[in-house]
């Protein structure tokens, strides 16, 4: 018998239907061989990887341990160590003691306006001048060779901290003769606090800050070990944010005592004019020329 036409219609799709679900399967099946291919080249080189990295890093490791023995043997080795030793010891107690042994600071002096000769002069024969005029307010318990001898000893710091941070030598000096008294106010003397800088932590370790009897905790000052570790960090300070607008000014001593009696330094309402006469008086601004 003949099939008919729509016999043969089902056959044909019925057909085309296998061939295309073989199709799928052998795409299935060659797919994943090939992630299976993939996945052990991946691992294959993973575990070449570990086994470098095992086998190298325990030669790398023999070979430290072999430059560590022939150093431990070694004299040079043990003669650099004990002159680093040396070195940081000297560098740790020369920060203690470096104010004491300052040679008079040189300030260059004006031979005409507007040119700076090469002459240099002491600070102790800048001063020699000023010896007659009166003294400015904020200093007139001095005597004058107090004021003399502590312009002359920390007139270098002063320049060396203006160089390094960008502060005004006379501005830096003028604070500390009218804070400490040119040094021989009870801060200076008992704390080494030179510039009245003051705690206001209440969990500082002891011998950090301290206070007088008749004080209260937010007169809590610090305590330094030396004049110059006092000198750096009222540097520090000045370049804290809150000061740190003033550098705008430059070597502008007057523009620098008003910013700092506006922000806050001082209680004192006369604090910049008393800044500024202490500078005009002993020409401290003349420090600012070797910066």
């Amino acid at each position: 018998m003949k099939e008919s036409k729509n016999t043969k219609k089902r056959k044909n799709g019925r057909l085309s239907a296998n061939i295309d679900r073989h199709s799928v399967h052998r795409d299935a099946v060659f797919g994943g061989l090939a992630m299976v291919e993939q996945l052990s080249l991946w691992r294959f080189l993973r575990l070449k990887l570990k086994l470098f990295f095992r086998t190298e890093g325990k030669k790398l490791q023999q070979n430290v341990v072999k430059l560590l023995r022939r150093l431990v043997v070694s004299r040079v080795f043990w003669r650099l160590v004990m002159w680093t030793a040396l070195i940081l010891f000297i560098n740790d107690l020369s920060r203690h003691y470096r104010v004491r042994f300052q040679s008079p600071v040189a300030i260059t002096r004006v031979t005409s306006p507007g040119r700076v000769g090469r002459q240099e002069l002491h600070v102790s024969a800048m001063l020699s001048p000023l010896t007659g005029r009166s003294k400015p307010g904020a200093l007139r318990g001095v005597p004058a060779d107090v004021i003399d001898g502590y312009i002359r000893r920390y007139g270098k710091v002063a320049i060396a901290e203006s160089r390094k941070y960008g502060i005004p030598a006379s501005i830096k000096m003028a604070q500390a003769l009218v804070e400490s008294q040119a040094g021989t106010g009870r801060l200076a003397r008992e704390f080494h606090n030179h510039f009245g800088i003051k705690c206001f932590s209440r969990t500082c370790k002891k011998g950090h800050c301290a206070n007088f009897s008749d004080n209260s905790h937010k007169d809590f000052f610090r305590i330094y070990h030396s004049a110059w570790e006092s000198w750096r960090a009222h540097s520090i300070l000045l370049n804290a944010k809150r000061y740190r607008p003033l550098k705008a000014h430059g070597d502008d001593y007057k523009a620098w005592a008003r910013g700092l009696q506006k922000l806050g330094y001082a209680t004192d309402p006369h604090y910049a004019q008393k800044l500024i006469d202490v500078i005009e008086t002993y020409q401290l601004y003349r420090l600012d020329q070797q910066t």
